[in-house]
């Protein structure tokens, strides 16, 4: 079952990325009446997922371009903050990284999450 999302969404922070390698915080809203019991993060071409950071309650896991935590649960209305350290050698440019939210019924809720990687230092003309 997939449900689609209503006003908010995953927020990734900072929104804009230089290249090289990059802690990248997702608030995780959970607006399902059931608690949320996983969250996977997969990044695009030009992001190689270096860390997913222990999150308190959850077990991170890496799998080639997609990061999963797993515990909880997260509470219906309750905000949890997941951190990726990604190596960023994307074109500057819009990015997207998929993120799934999980849980115990099956259902999963699907969100985009858009950064802008703009040019690093060595990039600068």
């Amino acid at each position: 079952m997939t449900s689609g999302g209503a006003s908010a969404h995953v927020v990734p922070v900072p929104q804009f990325l230089r290249t090289g390698v990059r802690t990248v915080s997702f608030a995780v809203p959970n607006e399902r009446p059931e608690p949320m019991s996983g969250v996977t993060i997969s990044v695009p071409a030009g992001f190689r997922i270096v860390q997913a950071r222990p999150t308190a309650g959850w077990a991170a896991t890496v799998d080639g371009s997609t990061s999963t935590w797993r515990g909880g649960p997260l509470a219906h209305l309750a905000i949890e903050t997941f951190r990726l350290d990604v190596d960023v050698t994307s074109d500057p440019g819009l990015v997207t990284l998929d993120t799934m939210q999980l849980y115990p019924s099956g259902a999963t809720v699907d969100w985009p999450a858009t950064l802008t990687v703009v040019p690093g230092p060595d990039d600068e003309q």
